[in-house]
């Protein structure tokens, strides 16, 4: 695409340059210009070798611990894959199928709410290629990219997607806390779950803060601070530049309708409770009584603690905590068996899917051209 200039004109228009417009194949290349330092790595581009085989070591490490929990249990392999019975497995496909369609329909009500419905099945697909790229990037770094790569398709721009995941991301920590205090008051057993997810809910904040805070700031070269970290230049032009247009774009979220908000609303709360259905859907006939609160209270904790943790899938992290918190709560031989379908619904299901999307969808390059931003402005 040939570059567009629009100097001076009507209204002061600002003179747009597309630097990552070429397709594969196509890239202009500039012999003297020096390779970028690692600083200014984008996600999207190649990954190195070390990096690819921490991602591997970090995943196996929760495989590795359930292959532990279970043979301490004394089980073998056929009689944890076949421990649960069909019906047991259909209430945790129902929870798992709430958990991803509320979601969805946040998404959908969000991208409306801003100027720009897509299809559901976009907003459903975005959702599920958001945990395929996450489950392999530290702190799921690369979910927000995959998800507008898939929303891009129904022709939402960068900005105007990065408004909507910016909204469900504060619609999901709004949720939270009351949730959180609910559980505080009357789950004894989910307050450090409670904990977490106002953990959750602060940082949130504080990163949608940050984000106002660089799209008004006059300065175009990255600030000392910002190389301090080891971060390069591009990195701080594309942040600049879909700061500005989240800005513009996010504007309209604040003019949502009750209708609206009372929808997103509605659907969080289904989305959040379809996630923490999963254990107590797959333990049910073998907990009763006050024990059910802390098949609630632990995922509480550890798939909202877990998605802090700085490694790719938590590095073991969530399935440690898992035997460690339940032990006591679940029966010895079926721990292992409760912990390998619980990943299985709330990780590895959602992840196969979403890179199957991403991968037969052909969204790879995409999901490239999204992490390195829309075209530079120059103010």
């Amino acid at each position: 695409m040939p570059n567009r200039q629009n100097a001076g004109g009507r209204g002061g228009r600002q003179e747009w340059r597309c630097g990552s417009c070429t397709r594969p194949g196509r890239e202009q290349s500039d012999p003297e210009k020096p390779a970028p330092p690692d600083g200014d790595r984008l996600p999207g581009e190649r990954t190195p070798v070390t990096a690819r085989v921490a991602i591997a070591l970090s995943i196996l490490a929760g495989a590795a611990v359930m292959v532990y929990v279970t043979m301490q249990a004394g089980a073998n392999l056929t009689s944890v894959v076949g421990l649960l019975p069909a019906r047991v497995h259909a209430l945790a496909l129902a929870a798992f199928a709430a958990d991803f369609l509320g979601r969805a329909v946040r998404v959908s009500l969000l991208a409306r709410g801003v100027g720009h419905p897509v299809r559901f099945s976009t907003s459903l697909w975005a959702m599920l290629a958001g945990e395929g790229a996450g489950a392999v990037t530290p702190s799921k770094a690369g979910a927000a990219p995959a998800k507008i790569a898939i929303l891009t398709r129904d022709r939402m721009d960068v900005g105007t997607g990065g408004a909507v995941l910016v909204g469900e991301t504060l619609a999901e920590a709004i949720a939270l806390v009351p949730l959180a205090i609910l559980a505080l008051l009357f789950l004894p057993a989910g307050r450090l779950g409670a904990y977490a997810a106002l953990g959750y809910a602060v940082l949130v904040a504080v990163a949608v803060v940050v984000l106002y805070w660089v799209a008004r700031l006059p300065l175009r070269d990255a600030p000392s601070w910002w190389s301090r970290l080891g971060l390069g230049e591009r990195r701080w032009r594309v942040l600049r530049v879909v700061a500005r247009r989240f800005r513009h774009r996010s504007k309209a979220l604040e003019h949502l309708s009750l209708t609206t908000l009372a929808g997103i609303g509605v659907a969080t709360v289904v989305h959040i409770a379809g996630r923490l259905a999963v254990l107590p859907a797959l333990a049910v006939g073998r907990v009763h009584g006050d024990a059910i609160a802390s098949l609630i209270g632990w995922p509480f904790l550890l798939l909202y603690g877990g998605a802090m943790v700085p490694t790719p899938a938590a590095g073991g992290a969530i399935e440690a905590g898992f035997a460690a918190a339940l032990a006591s709560v679940l029966p010895r031989a079926d721990l292992g068996g409760l912990l390998l379908w619980w990943r299985v619904y709330t990780f590895y299901a959602p992840a196969l899917l979403g890179g199957a999307i991403l991968i037969l969808g052909g969204v790879i390059w995409e999901t490239h051209k999204a992490t390195r931003g829309p075209p530079e402005v120059v103010e």
